[in-house]
């Protein structure tokens, strides 16, 4: 196994930006390479030749620490711990939903605390609260509990219509009776 680092002695932070069109190879481990388009989306705006040769160092440090552990692995674990691919399903299946679920709540989700609404969660709340809270220490705990539980219910509504419309388009069979 060998790297190769090649992009530390780039002139300036400009040529990382999308606009080049240069695919230089900045490392490489066994058949694995990692070019100068695989890196370009991490270098913020603005930043400094400096810290984006250390940026850079550190991310293909890590680049190739993973891919090294990675080919140790495919050489010393036996084939049942090597598939994934059950894992790496329900991960993608659970991911997608997630992001899914994200924006379903993003673009319906209610952020707006009115003074009642403040006051009703102060009144419920009064028994459980040691000390009077100011009106922004109120808003974050009303935002931290109430649009918490919106959220979930939000996510939880759009999981039974996903259910439900599943079942209804024939999608879904459930083949187990009770």
């Amino acid at each position: 196994m060998y790297i190769l680092i090649a992009a530390l002695l780039l002139s300036s932070c400009d040529y990382f930006m999308p606009k080049q069109s240069h695919d230089k190879l900045l490392a490489k481990v066994d058949d694995k390479e990692l070019r100068l388009s695989d890196v370009q989306e991490i270098f913020p705006n603005g930043i400094s030749h400096k810290d984006s040769v250390e940026l850079l160092k550190s991310y293909i440090n890590n680049w190739a620490r993973k891919c090294v552990m990675a080919a140790e692995a495919e050489k010393h674990l036996d084939n049942n711990r090597k598939d994934i691919s059950q894992e790496l399903n329900d991960y993608k299946m659970s991911l997608l939903a997630y992001r899914y679920e994200m924006q379903y709540v993003e673009k319906r989700l209610n952020t707006s605390v009115t003074e009642q609404d403040l006051q009703d969660y102060h009144k419920q709340n009064a028994e459980n609260d040691e000390t009077p809270y100011t009106a922004e220490q109120l808003k974050e705990r009303y935002y931290t509990t109430i649009i918490n539980k919106r959220r979930l219910e939000l996510i939880n509504k759009i999981e039974n219509e996903a259910y439900n419309e599943a079942i209804d388009n024939k999608r879904l069979k459930i083949y187990i009776n009770e």
